[in-house]
């Protein structure tokens, strides 16, 4: 006697319903996960810049002379040859580390350039060079700060809307020259508010 066997497999109208349910998921979750990558980028960019300025403040306290942190504009190759003549820049997306040799002049520590893996699209607006001292200090004796935002993504979240838009972030450099990144939406109760 001759079984016949159903025939595994899905029909139309399953493929179609499943179809229909992984467009609904991708049409929510698309949005979101351009927002958390743009996010993710503002901080990239956020710690790129606090590493600069942690390693001019480093190398001001080892050499015991005036290192600059400068923003440079994006795109700028910055190298020993040409250290003399970079112009800081406070919108500048990469950075540039110098020493101001009053015997020997401006000395090239190190640069970063921010056009690798989407960082030139993150705005930083803030002060074009800090300096700091022999002790470390930032010798413009009051805080200097660097907001970082990502305009081609939309607005930034505020107080009134914290859970509305990007997470743009804070650098802020105090007066002793510590550096440290901050959120200006979070509660004052926070770690991490400005």
């Amino acid at each position: 006697m001759l079984m016949m066997r159903p025939h595994a497999g899905f029909s139309l109208i399953e493929l179609m319903v499943s179809v229909a349910i992984i467009a609904i998921l991708s049409a929510i979750a698309v949005p979101e996960l351009r927002s958390m990558i743009q996010d993710s980028r503002i901080q990239a960019m956020a710690h790129n810049i606090l590493n600069g300025l942690q390693l001019a403040r480093t190398e001001a306290i080892r050499r015991n002379l005036p290192v600059e942190f400068d923003l440079v504009p994006a795109g700028v190759a910055v190298d020993a040859t040409q250290v003399a003549a970079i112009i800081p820049n406070a919108t500048g997306q990469s950075w540039m580390v110098r020493v101001q040799d009053p015997v020997n002049g401006a000395i090239f520590v190190e640069s970063k350039t921010s056009d690798q893996g989407g960082l030139d699209n993150v705005q930083v607006v803030g002060v074009a060079s800090i300096t700091f001292n022999g002790l470390g200090a930032n010798t413009m004796a009051a805080q200097a700060q660097y907001n970082l935002s990502y305009p081609n993504g939309g607005a930034c979240a505020t107080v009134a809307t914290p859970n509305v838009g990007l997470r743009c972030l804070r650098i802020q450099v105090s007066p002793g020259g510590q550096g440290r990144i901050c959120d200006p939406v979070v509660s004052v109760g926070d770690n991490r508010h400005c």
